[in-house]
């Protein structure tokens, strides 16, 4: 299980931080809402997409290389990567 820290250093936009296994993803992260029940916590990221090919019948998205760490960091396999 990786482990997410959520580091806020001051009061103001762009003072938090987001870390997955020490590994920083702020630059990637575009919103992260955090629920907390009485048995767990639920935490939903939403990531930055950068490009994206939008057609009727498919999407194709682009992720730069720091969303693509994230993700890996998260448990994400890379469509062609065989583990």
């Amino acid at each position: 299980m990786s482990k997410l820290e959520i580091v806020q250093s001051a009061d103001e936009p762009g003072s938090t931080r987001v870390f997955v296994d020490g590994h920083d993803i702020s630059a990637s992260v575009a919103s992260l809402d955090l629920a907390l029940a009485p048995d767990h916590a639920e935490v939903t990221m939403r990531m930055f997409v950068r490009e994206g090919d939008f057609r009727h019948d498919s999407v194709t998205t682009y992720v730069d290389q720091a969303t693509a760490e994230s993700l890996v960091a998260l448990g994400w396999t890379p469509p062609g990567v065989t583990e």
